[in-house]
């Protein structure tokens, strides 16, 4: 019987391109294909590190990867709905303050100046100020580059400020 780490390269090797074909068949995005792909062959080496004696096959890791894919498509949507949320932000206090003992009349106020920003600056600020993600994080999630979301973090904070010294 092959060691594990040969089990891997065999099944690498003879498995790789049609494991692509079938995520890029389901997905349609190249980059996509290319993760799931290259996660699916991750859980392949960790399940032989654990389990040196085991044979995985074909069908195990088209399973991995189309449980791969779901949860790629569930981070996707995920990831829409919030940033939809942000965008509409803020029709009851609830979108930021679920906490009763959270919310006052300075809560309301802020919320009432972020709601007056522009929908990518209150985008960028709601990210990086309230789900505390860095600015790599929000240049990802807002699809732009890291110098674009400084800048618009940047123009978001000092828009914020003025509408908060406004009211």
């Amino acid at each position: 019987m092959a060691s594990g780490r040969q089990q891997l390269i065999d099944l690498y090797e003879s498995e790789f391109d049609g494991l692509y074909r079938f995520c890029l068949a389901r997905c349609g995005d190249r980059d996509v294909a290319e993760d799931v792909t290259a996660e699916t062959f991750c859980s392949a080496a960790t399940h032989f590190a654990s389990h040196p004696h085991e044979t995985l096959g074909r069908g195990w890791l088209f399973t991995v990867a189309r449980r791969r894919l779901v949860d790629h498509w569930r981070r996707t949507d995920r990831h829409r709905r919030r940033i939809q949320k942000l965008l509409e932000f803020g029709d009851t206090r609830a979108d930021v303050v679920d906490d009763d003992d959270l919310y006052d009349h300075e809560s309301e106020a802020v919320l009432a100046a972020l709601r007056s920003l522009p929908p990518r600056q209150r985008v960028a600020i709601a990210l990086r100020y309230l789900d505390d993600h860095s600015v790599a994080e929000v240049a990802t999630s807002m699809e732009i580059d890291y110098r674009a979301a400084e800048s618009l973090i940047a123009r978001g904070r000092r828009s914020l400020i003025t509408a908060w010294e406004e009211r």
